[in-house]
């Protein structure tokens, strides 16, 4: 694969995102359909929008910020997007992480805004003022994925990666370094608690309210069952684990303990099946893939590998390897997927949201283009991920 080959498809998915992020207005692209799934013969297929941002509005609103950076738009348009996000400050909501680490404080590191680094301070220690103060734990805050008469707190690993590069962002900007004390707790008692001796992963954990202790750990509803491994629990686990690596120095060896734990399991079930996932790795064979899932790990690896650097008897370059033939193989997911094929270029299709409830299946995520796009730019050196 060729830096020609990724610059394209770069500009290809940024553009797509660029112009999704300013069609959806007001609202924010959460998926699309592609192939089978297409509601028209329009080669620009619909985005499925949320009004208030959800847990995915900050990926548009990033793209926003990379086209003001490179020229292709406007600073303005990624400003108000922003803005558009920040009543989630309100929210009790953990995914908070994912809105305000990809819409404001990548609108910091990118152009120094002096708004998004405010926005990224304020929010860091909106989440921090409902961490548990023992573990530094963030409980889910969303009420209909807890299960039904549950008395006690759940947390899932989703948003645990943007959370710590979020609050350590924070700590960077506002001199608070209980902020990265925080982002470092949080990752270690995640991690600590789902990844598996195996090195496989669980999604959620449910603990004491008073105590933090785990009480029990399982795969939500989006698995297969709750006892398996849904695709995105280890990818977004090995973000998480990059994350904490290389912002949070305290607890970095442990962090990238865990996180070689996920890589080489990652790598082991990965490296001989095309690098990426069916849905659910316990899923049968011939079930849908997930490529977000793939494109998630893809970045959580590239941390990884700039977390080894240097590291006696460190897996750097097989991080980076790994990386690198993950994006290689995504690329044959991304339109044009052929010489004829109609749809607007830039499209990373073939991913699985819920698979249990038959939503989004074999489509175009978001979440799914922007950690392509997020892992090509770091590839191409356009992108510092020692920053994100």
């Amino acid at each position: 694969m060729s830096a020609c080959d990724r610059g394209t498809a770069a500009a290809a998915v940024l553009g797509r995102l660029h112009r999704g992020a300013l069609d959806a207005r007001p609202g924010f692209p959460v998926w699309a359909a592609t192939g089978e799934q297409r509601e028209s013969t329009d080669a620009r297929p619909r985005w499925h929008t949320s009004m208030d941002g959800d847990w995915t509005g900050g990926f548009s609103v990033a793209a926003l910020w990379l086209a003001a950076r490179d020229g292709t738009g406007r600073r303005r348009d990624a400003v108000e997007a922003m803005r558009r996000l920040a009543p989630a400050l309100d929210s009790t909501s953990a995914f908070r992480g994912f809105l305000f680490q990809h819409g404001a404080a990548l609108g910091d590191v990118l152009l120094q805004d002096a708004e998004a680094a405010e926005l990224a301070v304020t929010a860091a220690r909106r989440l921090a003022a409902g961490a548990h103060p023992v573990t530094g734990v963030i409980p889910l805050g969303e009420p209909g994925l807890v299960p039904e008469g549950c008395q006690d707190e759940v947390a899932y690993v989703d948003a645990v990666g943007p959370t710590v590069s979020l609050l350590a962002h924070a700590a960077d900007r506002s001199g608070d370094d209980g902020l990265r004390d925080l982002a470092g707790r949080l990752a270690l008692w995640t991690l600590d608690a789902l990844v598996r001796p195996d090195g496989s992963m669980g999604q959620a954990v449910t603990y004491d309210r008073r105590s933090g202790e785990v009480l029990a750990t399982y795969t939500a509803e989006q698995g297969l069952r709750p006892g398996s491994t849904w695709a995105r629990s280890p990818a977004w686990g090995l973000l998480a684990a990059g994350s904490a690596a290389l912002r949070c120095p305290a607890v970095a060896d442990t962090a990238r303990a865990h996180g070689r734990a996920i890589a080489d399991w990652w790598i082991a079930r990965c490296g001989d099946a095309g690098w990426v996932p069916r849905w659910d790795f316990d899923a049968p064979v011939g079930d849908p893939l997930d490529t977000s899932a793939a494109a998630i790990a893809a970045a959580g690896l590239l941390r990884m590998a700039s977390a080894e650097d240097g590291v006696p008897d460190g897996a750097a370059a097989v991080y980076r390897e790994a990386a690198a033939a993950t994006l290689e193989h995504l690329l044959a997911w991304v339109t044009p997927t052929s010489p004829r094929d109609p749809r607007t270029a830039g499209m990373l299709t073939g991913g699985c949201y819920h698979r249990p409830h038959g939503l989004a299946v074999g489509a175009e995520l978001v979440w799914g283009d922007y950690y392509l796009l997020e892992s090509l730019l770091i590839s191409l050196a356009e992108l510092d991920v020692n920053r994100l």
